[in-house]
């Protein structure tokens, strides 16, 4: 119930809290010190005057004996006046004789016979006047407690005065190092309240002032950022794989089995055509007919076997492999075609890990698209970004439409006249299958780039 009841009470902002507690903090100092104050400086004020009192005491001592021995009343009260006036805290002064009978007092006010009543330790001191050891009379000295009192009040309320400025003061400083000190945690959560998707990794900026475990917190999540990134994107990217698999798996039974009940008659269609070449060998007409039948026969029998290929797993194995021999490879198939290639390899990229045979398959495909494209000028640039390893076809083609540009990768979508639209489809697939990623970087007149990004491939 108590701390309920605290909590109910407790402010809801941190700046108000340390402002608070500066506040309840200071506030206890001031009374504790007061306190202490108040008994030190009545302490301090007695003592003070007392030493003073003995000291004008000693300094008059002889003539108040002279004066008392010869009787003089005159300079007695003169004498008296004179320590009184020169003293403060002195209420009045009083000098009685051996006899303790009233003499004088620095105030004629002739009222008192204290040394009957007894005398008061903390505010009186009584002075014995000697001569050779025999009393000749008493001086007693009655200090004004009211005055001493009043003088410590009003330090206090001074030194009070100053410890409520001294408070307010630091409760002010207080709430503007906390609004301060807050700040980048203020602008911290403002941050992450932006954080989505979209904009992962994300960066959490804190100032330079800002406390080490804010930047710690900043660094850590910043690291989460990362590897949540990564984690989606590894999780789309196998989401996508999976989906992909699912559907080429059906197609490939569809497939499958299309094909099989397609080729089947298109092999005995050829087969009758051979036959009946033979028996119109003299017809020249029939003959020119049954040559079409059979073109066009072989060539339907080439785009179902690329279908069944593009409709088949990707076998993919992995070896490491010197970057120069592809290059080797690929100036050979140039250099037969008697075409303009430009080779970019970086010097510090040596092996790779890929499929040889499959990464061959998919750069000659690229290349083969770029000269039908009309291209004279073909570049290759092979180089690491950190782990991946980054293989750009550069041509100075005729290039994509915008249409055409988002469909590409699609199976069965070709621009050309006599095109499968599965030779891009294809290389996708045998990318992705190799843990990586095939994107039309930019085409237009004169500059077509293709870009394989191959995750991890780097060796050495």
């Amino acid at each position: 119930m108590k701390s309920s009841l605290f909590y109910r009470f407790l402010p809801p902002k941190i700046k108000h809290r340390v402002g608070l507690l500066i506040g309840i903090l200071g506030f206890g100092t001031v009374v504790i010190n007061l306190i202490i104050l108040f008994i030190y400086l009545n302490s301090f004020i007695k003592d003070n005057i007392k030493q003073v009192i003995e000291s004008h005491y000693k300094t008059n001592e002889q003539r108040l004996i002279e004066s008392i021995l010869y009787e003089d009343v005159y300079t007695l009260f003169i004498t008296l006046k004179q320590i009184s006036d020169n003293t403060r805290y002195i209420k009045n002064i009083y000098l009685f004789d051996k006899n303790k009978s009233y003499l004088a007092d620095a105030k004629a006010k002739r009222d008192m016979d204290l040394l009957s009543e007894g005398v008061d330790n903390d505010y009186m001191k009584l002075k014995i006047m000697k001569i050779k050891n025999d009393p000749i009379g008493y001086i007693l000295f009655i200090i004004d407690k009211k005055a001493i009192n009043d003088e410590v009040k009003l330090n206090l309320f001074k030194l009070g005065f100053v410890n409520i400025l001294i408070i307010l003061f630091g409760v002010l400083l207080g709430l503007y190092l906390t609004k301060l000190l807050i700040r980048p945690m203020n602008n911290f959560v403002n941050q992450i309240n932006e954080l989505n998707y979209d904009n992962l990794p994300f960066k959490t900026e804190v100032p330079e002032y800002a406390s080490i475990e804010i930047k710690k917190l900043s660094k850590t999540l910043n690291e989460m950022s990362e590897r949540l990134y990564d984690t989606l994107n590894r999780f789309y990217e196998e989401e996508r794989k999976a989906r992909r698999s699912e559907k080429l798996a059906s197609i490939g039974m569809m497939a499958a089995g299309l094909a099989h009940e397609l080729k089947n008659p298109i092999m005995t269609i050829n087969l009758m055509v051979y036959q009946l070449s033979k028996c119109s060998a003299s017809n020249s007409s029939c003959h020119e007919d049954l040559s079409v039948i059979k073109s066009e026969a072989n060539r339907l029998v080439r785009r179902i076997n690329e279908f069944l290929e593009y409709t088949k797993p990707v076998n993919i194995e992995k070896t490491d492999i010197i970057v120069n021999e592809v290059k080797d490879e690929l100036k050979r198939y140039f250099d037969r075609l008697n075409i303009s290639a430009e080779f970019n390899f970086n010097s510090k990229l040596k092996i790779i890990k890929v499929d040889k045979e499959k990464l061959l398959q998919v750069l000659l495909n690229l290349i083969n698209n770029s000269l039908d494209a009309g291209a004279d000028k073909i570049e290759i640039n092979i180089f690491n970004i950190s782990e991946d390893v980054i293989i750009d076809i550069i041509d100075n083609g005729t290039g994509i439409n915008e249409e055409a540009k988002d469909k590409i990768f699609m199976p069965f979508f070709t621009t050309k006249a006599k095109g499968t639209g599965l030779g891009l489809a294809i290389c996708d697939m045998i990318v992705t299958a190799m843990d990586g990623e095939l994107i039309l970087v930019e085409s237009q007149d004169n500059n077509t780039v293709f870009r394989i990004s191959l995750r991890g491939a780097y060796v050495g």
